[in-house]
């Protein structure tokens, strides 16, 4: 059997330590970490309960859809119309159909808050423990896992985005 001097291990173990660290440090993208400021700003403004300044981060297109879909269900769905009108502060359609689609956002998320309180609570109380960026060019995928302390213990969640970059800034996709 071959022996190796102790010393020649320890000195090959720190070299490829050394390697390894330069190599990780080399090939770190630095997108990813933009990647995962746009997701934190974007959560720092639901937990702050800045639903124009979050709806902000969201690529401007799919506001401008999800805005196209609720007036579609309020113009087919009586009482969805009426919580919207009242959210929004308006009495017809016409007036509807003028408010900026920020504020649609702001309706649907507060909604989606009222009908599962579980996700208010992750939004707003969750700890972030990880997050994981996959990222081809312009367009992101993000992982990030919330843990909550709930009376019967720890709970933990996921939840799953997608970013995509339009003139230097990273919007969400809806």
């Amino acid at each position: 059997m071959l022996s190796i001097p102790k010393r020649v291990l320890l000195a090959l173990v720190v070299v490829l330590s050394l390697v390894s660290a330069l190599l990780s440090w080399a090939i770190q993208d630095p997108a990813r970490e933009q990647v995962r400021a746009a997701f934190f700003g974007y959560l720092g403004d639901l937990r702050q309960g800045q639903g124009a300044s979050a709806a902000r981060r969201i690529l401007p297109e799919d506001l401008f859809h999800l805005k196209q879909g609720a007036l579609e269900k309020a113009g087919g769905e009586p009482e969805f119309r009426s919580r919207l009108q009242d959210f929004l502060g308006v009495r017809d359609a016409a007036e509807l159909t003028a408010v900026p689609k920020e504020r649609f956002f702001e309706f649907l998320m507060l909604r989606t808050q009222e009908q599962h309180p579980h996700v208010k609570d992750v939004l707003s109380e969750g700890k972030v423990e990880g997050t994981g960026v996959n990222r081809t060019g312009n367009e992101a995928e993000m992982s990030a896992s919330f843990a909550l302390s709930v009376p019967e213990g720890r709970r933990s969640f996921s939840m799953r985005l997608h970013f995509t970059k339009v003139d230097d800034v990273w919007f969400l996709r809806l």
